[in-house]
């Protein structure tokens, strides 16, 4: 899954099905959204369940998960903080990257 997949879910309130289906054994305060291999539009997502969430970068057999952000805070920063309304899946996931390279 790409991540403006997971934001057109989260914009059309599909979040929850998603979950269930994705990352179902997880709590979503717990899950981290993860990118594989690089921080990119084109990458692709995954919420592999990490007991240290302190970890921004992990490699597991031969892929590397660069952490996004946790998905509560992700829901945060789409809802309020950058300013979205009215934008498409696309802008908004280039805004998330760029907020993540360049602010957070």
């Amino acid at each position: 899954m790409k991540l403006e997949y997971l934001i057109r879910q989260l914009q059309d309130n599909q979040l929850e099905q998603l979950l269930q289906k994705e990352a179902s054994n997880i709590s979503s305060e717990q899950l981290l959204v993860y990118m594989v291999h690089r921080l990119d539009v084109d990458s692709e997502l995954q919420f592999p369940y990490r007991k240290n969430r302190r970890q921004l970068y992990f490699g597991y057999d031969g892929i590397v998960y660069i952490q996004l952000f946790p998905l509560d805070h992700m829901i945060e920063l789409v809802d309020s903080i950058l300013n979205t309304k009215g934008k498409s899946a696309n802008e908004i996931a280039l805004a998330l990257l760029n907020y993540r390279l360049y602010d957070a």
